[in-house]
């Protein structure tokens, strides 16, 4: 041997005795296998180490080619003992990749030795190589260059070495720096052999040993850190010994159970709590399978499941059938534990027994469910529409909850039961129930106590009642609020059972039941009052309203909010808001007067003002009171109020002053009408006679034909006078106003311009009125008229018909409505000018004209006016200015068929006749005029200017007389007293009465025995003599 061999020597010697002692270990710790994979592989360096002496020291090629082929063949070994080495130590590497590994390298060797093609070594003699070392030291041996087969083993080794390389990093980031170390000095190991083979490559012979050494260093490192990993192993599991002793003793005095399972299920150990939690003895629990304690199968194999996927479970749980047979739930927690040498594969784990935190936990649960359910049906019976709906739904759930199939609910009303809802419980058994005894002491004592009573268990004999021989078992549950009761719940079933759920179940649906019901009694009675409030704002035509200083917001009734015209009821608008209602003429002074109250600068708000309602814009008068309120300082805080629609009021007012007004006006031009129908009458008459007698051609003719117009002209406005002072007599007659206009459609289409559009919608069910149609004729021509002087540029006059009933005096009819009824009315609409609301006021005054001066009389309105009224009728003027007016006449309608006009006489145009008449007039003029036309036509007259002279007159006249004449209104006795005093002293008198107006006449023309004869002043002499020869031929 060359003494450049003897380091290659020691070193194989120092690795053979680190072989030694991990072999020692292993034998000592049977389960630290790496210990014995480590000593194979010091054993093949060992061997790596001699078979390197050997070739330092090789005296020929053959012999170098051995001691390399064995160096080649200890390190593949060396290389797989290694593997097998790491793959035990880290746990990482899969045994089938191992295995793998292993087999190669195995059959690589085997190559390295036999083969002869030169795939592991060329066929070329091994080169000789020359080492020069320090010392003068000098080494030749022989060596063969590598061969492919050599070359891939080698690249193998270098994606092991990145394996651990990985391997080394992931236990130091994961903490463990121990096996680390190892794995890193591993990497060394290897780093430095190859280091060792190219340092020989390139020449490098002086560094080989000192890489050697450092290969040996690393051997010997790998040595300690694994001898260090054994002692904290050992020292470990003194301590989990000396744990273990403990856990035991402690073991004894707690209520988990714990326990050691074998893979077939086999109980192995248990601790010795199992007595208290089971009632089985420790003795008879170990050796028995643990089958036998698990309730359910399907718990069972989730477990089973869980510990072969997982190798563990956590706080699973389960129910287990316990010594005396029942079963409770207990919580598991196990882990499989891998078997040793010492100890085989088993499961260990505890058992808690956590049946009351189960029974806490169903507690809770069926709490928090109850609670569920009560907040539910609370939000149901808030939303409900009515009492009973809200009963239904309660009733519903409670039977739901407590599993009753039939029920009932009752509201205790003045003392007594009335029952409200009933679900599947008979009709005649549910009002059977109406008559339990509430009031009885007992019973109510029992319902009192706010829970549930079974029907058979109170104080009343209700097996007397057939329809409830079958609900013994019935509950009946209180609905308590405060200390009364408001009602009761019956609950019954044939699978109806007592027990805790239904109870809590019965009990808390009664108590919000009972809430319910006397919520719904307070809310039914603010409502009545709410409404009774209402309706009495309402028929007052009142509403009520606060304003608050502080956020300057006002709050309204309902009934102040229709008045001013509001879609939705004032909750808070400021004053801003609410005086855009107030009419523009009256807002200024209206805000200053509600300023100075709030401020105190006046005591009193007293009002009376215009507003423009909302919703249809119509102007209305509102009348508006209120109070303040004062806080602790004195100043007012809040207004209280009152505003009331005064319009009606207003309009009634003006109506009876205009009524009034028309009245003073109407007596005064009935008086001028009658004295200057008087006079009229000497005029026209005079004139007539005048004529009769003159020749056309005569210059006098035409003066005096002129006057007998003026006097025409004069009669038609004395006319107009006495029809707006309602003292012209009428010819009532049964007529149809639709015929009326048709009739008068000609006449309509002359008065108007051809640029105004005449439309007449008639309606045909218009019924029959009682009218004179002259004068309904006259009202039509006066409102005709009136549109197209309304329409100077044209545009639409409408004439429409149609039926109207009035029930009672309603704020949407006219304020001058007379009476309900039904009525037929006219309707003139035009789209002219319109009128403004100062000239709508005056719009039936006599002499009120907006005409100019010589255009209008001013009595045309007046005069539709007078006429109306005295028809019993009534007339309404509406107008929008630009938009047109619109005229309403309305006339009592009455049930009879109209009246055929009667034939036209023929006039006689020299009525003459030898009868005696005596003439009665105050008037000397008209008396002796009348004389002188009647002498004329041959009568014999007999004159008188008052009644006694007319008596003394037919006194003493010694003949009959056939006809009285005779002025109505005289000073004394009038004409009617005149003829009822005549009358039985003269036989066969007829009677023709005459005046410039006649008021009595028309309830004297009823009176029994009374000739309704009427001749009309101014008179003509032809109307004169017809009317007196019509008379005395009838």
């Amino acid at each position: 041997m060359s003494i450049v061999s003897i380091p290659a020597v020691f070193m194989a010697g120092a690795v053979v005795c680190m072989c030694a002692h991990n072999i020692l270990v292993y034998l000592r710790v049977r389960d630290r296998r790496e210990h014995l994979a480590f000593a194979v592989t010091c054993l093949f360096i060992a061997l790596y180490a001699a078979a390197t002496a050997g070739l330092y020291s090789a005296a020929s090629p053959e012999d170098g080619q051995f001691w390399q082929r064995l160096q080649v063949t200890a390190v593949i070994y060396a290389a797989i003992a290694f593997v097998w080495f790491i793959s035990l130590y880290t746990g990482q590497l899969a045994g089938f990749i191992r295995n793998t590994f292993s087999i190669y390298y195995a059959l690589s060797s085997l190559v390295l030795w036999f083969d002869r093609s030169g795939l592991s070594w060329p066929g070329d003699r091994p080169s000789v190589k020359h080492i020069n070392l320090p010392f003068g030291w000098h080494v030749v041996y022989q060596e063969m260059a590598p061969g492919p087969l050599v070359e891939i083993t080698s690249a193998i080794g270098l994606v092991f070495l990145a394996y651990i390389l990985r391997a080394c990093l992931r236990f130091y980031r994961a903490g463990h720096k121990t096996k680390a170390r190892v794995l890193l000095w591993a990497i060394l190991l290897f780093v430095f052999g190859v280091a060792n083979d190219m340092a020989v490559t390139v020449g490098m012979y002086k560094f080989i040993y000192l890489i050697e050494y450092a290969y040996f260093g690393m051997v010997l490192l790998i040595d300690q850190a694994l001898t260090r990993d054994m002692l904290e192993t050992v020292r470990l599991r003194q301590g989990r010994v000396a744990d273990e002793g403990r856990y035991k003793r402690m073991f004894q005095h707690v209520d988990d159970v714990y326990f050691e399972v074998s893979p077939e299920g086999r109980i192995l150990d248990v601790s010795p709590s199992v007595q208290r939690v089971t009632g089985l003895s420790r003795e008879e629990v170990i050796g028995r399978i643990a089958d036998d304690f698990y309730a359910r199968p399907e718990e069972r194999a989730e477990l089973r499941r869980r510990i072969r996927e997982q190798g563990r479970v956590e706080g699973l749980d389960m129910h287990f059938r316990l010594g005396n047979g029942r079963e409770a739930d207990f919580c598991i927690s196990a882990t499989l534990v891998a078997g040793t040498q010492d100890a085989p594969p088993r499961v260990v784990g505890s058992l808690r027994d956590i049946t009351r935190r189960k029974e806490a936990e169903t507690a809770l649960a069926r709490a928090a469910h109850l609670h569920e359910r009560m907040r539910g049906l609370a939000k149901t019976l808030d939303s409900a529409q009515s009492l009973n709906a809200g009963l239904n739904e309660a009733l519903q759930t409670v039977m739901e909850m407590a599993g009753w199939r039939e029920g009932a609910v009752y509201v205790v009303t003045r003392g007594r039961p009335v029952l409200r809802a009933r679900q599947h419980l008979p009709y005649a058994a549910a009002k059977a129930l109406e008559s339990l005894p509430t009031e009885e002491e007992d019973v109510l004592a029992a319902l009192s106590a706010g829970r549930p009573v079974a029907l058979g268990s109170l104080a009343w004999d209700f097996l007397a009642v057939p329809e409830l021989r079958n609900y013994q078992g019935a509950h009946v549950v209180s609905c308590v609020s405060g200390d009364r009761l408001v009602g009761y719940l019956v609950l019954a079933s044939s699978s109806g059972r007592e027990n805790r759920d239904a109870l809590e179940a019965e009990t808390a649906v009664a108590s919000e039941t009972g809430t319910f019901i006397t919520r719904c009694f307070f809310i039914e009675a603010v409502q009545r009052r709410e409404e009774q409030y209402r309706r009495a704002q309402e028929f007052a035509h009142v509403g009520s309203w606060d304003y608050d200083v502080s956020d300057g917001k006002l709050r309204g009734s309902f009934e102040t909010s229709r008045i001013f015209g509001f879609s939705e009821d004032i909750e808070a608008v400021t004053l801003t808001e609410l005086s855009e209602v107030i009419h523009p003429a009256d807002r200024d002074r209206i805000v200053a007067a509600f300023g100075d109250f709030v401020s105190g600068a006046v005591d009193t708000y007293d009002v009376e003002y215009r507003i423009i309602r909302q919703t249809d814009k119509t102007t209305r008068t509102v009348h508006s009171l209120a109070q303040g309120v004062e806080d602790d300082a004195g100043r007012i805080s809040k207004v209280l109020g009152t505003v009331q629609d005064v319009t009606e009021e207003k309009q009634l007012q003006q109506q009876l002053m205009l009524a009034q007004r028309m009245e003073s006006v109407g007596l005064l031009a009935g008086g001028i009408a009658h004295d200057f129908n008087n006079i009229l009458s000497v005029i026209l008459s005079y004139s007539d006679l005048l004529l009769r007698g003159m020749d056309s051609s005569d210059p006098k003719y035409a003066m005096i034909h002129e006057i007998g117009q003026a006097g025409e002209r004069a009669s038609h406005l004395t006319q107009q006078l006495l029809a707006f002072s309602r003292r012209q007599i009428m010819e009532m007659r049964v007529i149809d106003l639709n015929a009326v206009l048709r009739e008068m459609g000609p006449m309509f289409e002359r008065l108007i311009s051809e640029r105004i559009e005449l439309r007449l919608e008639l309606d045909d069910s218009l019924r029959p009125v009682q009218a004179d149609a002259s004068q309904v004729q006259q009202i039509m021509m006066n409102l005709v008229v009136n549109g197209r002087d309304a329409m100077p540029d044209g545009g639409i006059l409408t004439i429409a018909t149609r039926c109207a009933i009035i029930d009672k005096p309603d704020r949407g009819q006219p304020p001058n409505c007379p009476a309900p009824g039904e009525y037929s009315t006219i309707s003139v609409s035009d789209t002219g000018t319109g009128m403004e609301s100062g000239v709508l006021d005056r719009v039936f005054d006599p002499f009120f004209t907006t005409k100019a001066a010589g255009e209008g009389t001013g009595l045309g309105l007046a005069t539709v006016y007078g006429i109306v009224k005295q028809h019993g009728g009534y007339i309404s003027a509406e107008s929008t200015p630009g938009k047109g007016s619109r005229f309403q006449v309305y006339f009592p309608a009455v049930d009879q068929a109209p009246e055929r006009d009667a034939q036209p006489k023929v006039p006689d145009t020299d009525a003459r006749g030898t009868e005696t008449i005596l003439v009665v007039e105050d008037e000397e003029m008209v008396r002796d005029l009348t004389s002188n036309v009647l002498q004329r036509h041959g009568y014999v007259v007999l004159t008188a200017e008052d009644g006694e002279t007319a008596l003394a007159v037919a006194a003493s006249c010694g003949q009959p007389i056939q006809l009285l004449l005779t002025d109505i209104v005289m000073p004394g006795m009038n004409g009617r007293e005149l003829y009822e005093q005549l009358a039985p002293r003269q036989p066969g008198m007829k009677v023709l009465f005459m005046s410039g107006y006649l008021n009595e006449i028309v309830s004297d023309r009823s009176s029994p025995g009374a000739d309704s004869a009427f001749l009309q002043k101014p008179f003509t002499v032809q109307t004169l003599t017809e009317k007196v020869r019509s008379i005395l031929d009838s």
